[in-house]
């Protein structure tokens, strides 16, 4: 099997990793192998438009990470790429415009930073210099503040900028990220079937 195109589709099928595996036969592919040669093949195929269904599935950490620079450099270079996936987390990270569906109809179809503006706050989990700490201070200050795995819990709708200023010069925050990302946000919102949402 060879493969070939042009000048930026080469970059990209090298950046897949697809040149390691290139003189298997496809079913002595592992499943991760198949999609990256799946990708690799629907680059080659040129065009303005590529369209990538599940392109996640079955990929290791490193793979996703490759597929995620190929779209993002595609994208800048001016292509449109379709991607339908369950992986809500990853979608976050690449698409400027999203489509959801419930029961068959469209819900929802825009600008992901203009339908984000809709949604309502969600709450963040805090990683500080001193977890514990930041705890004791912020809780006598605010209610619904807890520490949990994942770090300092704050109730949505708090001002990070004021937590820091909460918080003072000795504890800093490391990390700040939202309990819910905001396409798993979107989903709730838009993509959950009707009855399923009254039942939630």
């Amino acid at each position: 099997m060879t493969l070939h195109g042009g000048a930026s589709h080469g970059a990209a099928i090298e950046r897949l990793g697809v040149g390691r595996f290139i003189d298997k036969r496809a079913g002595q592919l592992s499943t991760g192998m198949a999609q990256r040669l799946g990708i690799a093949l629907a680059l080659i195929a040129g065009g303005d438009v590529l369209v990538l269904d599940e392109p996640t599935a079955g990929l290791d950490p490193q793979g996703v990470g490759l597929l995620r620079e190929v779209v993002t450099d595609l994208s800048s270079r001016g292509k449109a790429i379709l991607m339908c996936s369950h992986d809500l987390a990853e979608l976050e990270l690449v698409c400027e415009e999203v489509t959801c569906l419930a029961d068959g109809r469209l819900t929802i179809s825009g600008a992901v930073r203009e339908i984000g503006k809709e949604l309502p706050a969600v709450e963040h989990f805090l990683r500080t210099t001193d977890d514990g700490a930041a705890v004791k201070r912020l809780s006598g200050a605010v209610s619904g503040v807890f520490l949990a795995p994942r770090g300092v819990r704050v109730p949505s709708g708090m001002d990070l900028s004021g937590t820091s200023w909460l918080l003072g010069p000795e504890i800093r925050i490391l990390e700040a990220t939202p309990a819910r990302g905001l396409f798993h946000r979107i989903y709730e919102r838009y993509g959950v079937a009707a009855g399923d949402r009254s039942a939630a």
